[in-house]
């Protein structure tokens, strides 16, 4: 944070451009965009948690040992992923750019792994690969939604002040109003009539993160 507030005032010294107080009401609209991937992703993840291990003990026949694989792969490779992320932030790739990529793997990979325990989806492989999708997808969008926030103010040429509180707020507030909302619908993505329309949801979701996200690239 203190890296995007450093350099978006050098950038504004260098071009001699004055920072807007706040952006504009557009710009206002653009920035929750990236919360609300934050709200639908955490909502799929919560999904993901509750109904495979059950889907998996209910449909394959497997052991619950390949329902705890699901839980350790996607949080060694979301932990993994978040340190090379840093790495990709500091070369050309920004942070809504980095989000727009991790949210197309992270459905990718909760098709696969929900589609594991479907009988039309599931091929070998699916449930291992879809976790792994999972963990570095998730992490790509929840660990830079606040930071991306700063590479906006920066693009917009708007005063950061406050803004990292402003934020964190947002985000904590996508958080637990997603995590509420999941464990409602927790029992909805269990049953064979369910699988359809929940690919179909994942899909819708995919896609409007999406457009979220070329929103954010677009608007200056």
């Amino acid at each position: 944070k203190q890296w995007y507030q450093r350099r978006v005032a050098i950038t504004a010294g260098a071009e001699g451009n004055v920072l807007k107080d706040k952006p504009t009401r557009l710009q206002q609209f653009v920035f929750f965009l990236p919360d609300l991937a934050v709200f639908l992703n955490n909502i799929a993840y919560i999904l993901l948690t509750f109904a495979i291990p059950v889907r998996i003990k209910e449909f394959t026949g497997k052991s619950l040992r390949t329902a705890a694989l699901f839980s350790t792969l996607m949080v060694v490779f979301s932990f993994v992923s978040s340190m090379v992320l840093g790495f990709l932030l500091n070369k050309r790739f920004g942070p809504t750019i980095v989000m727009l990529v991790g949210n197309v793997v992270f459905y990718v990979g909760a098709v696969m792994s929900y589609g594991s325990t479907t009988e039309f989806l599931a091929f070998p492989g699916s449930f291992e690969l879809g976790s792994v999708l999972i963990g570095i997808g998730n992490a790509a969008v929840i660990n830079i939604a606040v930071m991306s926030k700063f590479s906006l103010y920066e693009k917009w040429q708007v005063k950061t002040e406050g803004l990292a509180e402003r934020s964190t707020a947002v985000f904590n507030f996508s958080l637990c109003i997603s995590q509420a909302l999941a464990t409602v619908m927790g029992g909805l993505t269990i049953t064979r009539a369910s699988e359809v329309p929940t690919i179909c949801a994942a899909g819708v979701a995919c896609f409007v993160n999406v457009v979220g996200f070329l929103v954010c690239l677009l608007v200056r």
